[in-house]
């Protein structure tokens, strides 16, 4: 993203363009999700202007909440059109992970992580709202969307894993998902977490 402002809120703006395209592009599907760090607040109106326009657009984090372990910003966020997106469970948040895991320790946490609390929200996979055929996935659970990955390995072991899964002892360690994999940890059968 730019580094003035009129170049952030430029790109903020040509997402609306951007999501209508893709949109547009997939037929009767019409659930399109944006998430990341859009390098502004969510209460810019001049940058989220276009994206607001579209009709049921949401985004799902507001001021005064934090994404930014400093608690100076909400950058991070995810939009979707909740008339589009009808399996979003209304369960989302933003991990703290700079509070509970490393003490508040800003630095620590950025250099074992990032300066970023990845954001998620739950979403159902396991109905149809477009008129397709799911019945491949009529047993599945809701599945979290990170923004800013974080995942979980342990002292001994060579696997990443989700912060819930079965397979995580009591040394886990959090870690960015693109140090794992820099580190030669390969994702974990049982938990499924994020592959990219």
């Amino acid at each position: 993203m730019g580094k003035s402002v009129a170049k952030r809120r430029r790109e903020i703006q040509e997402l609306a363009d951007l999501y209508n395209f893709v949109q547009d592009s997939n037929g009767a599907e019409e659930d399109v999700i944006l998430f990341g760090d859009f390098n502004r607040n969510p209460d810019d109106g001049i940058a989220y202007q276009p994206l607001k326009r579209i009709s049921g657009m949401i985004n799902l984090f507001q001021l005064p909440k934090k994404s930014h372990i400093k608690d100076t910003s909400l950058y991070d966020n995810i939009f979707f059109q909740s008339i589009h997106v009808t399996e979003y469970t209304g369960k989302s948040g933003i991990d703290r992970f700079d509070e509970t895991d490393y003490g508040n320790n800003d630095k620590a946490a950025s250099l074992a992580v990032s300066d970023r609390r990845p954001v998620w929200a739950d979403f159902r996979t396991d109905k149809d709202d477009d008129g397709g055929n799911f019945s491949a996935v009529r047993k599945a659970k809701p599945v979290k969307l990170i923004s800013n990955q974080t995942v979980y390995v342990t002292r001994t072991g060579k696997k990443y894993h989700l912060a819930d899964c079965q397979s995580l002892k009591k040394s886990k360690r959090r870690i960015s998902l693109s140090a794992a994999k820099q580190d030669g940890y390969i994702a974990c059968k049982r938990c499924n977490p994020p592959q990219r």
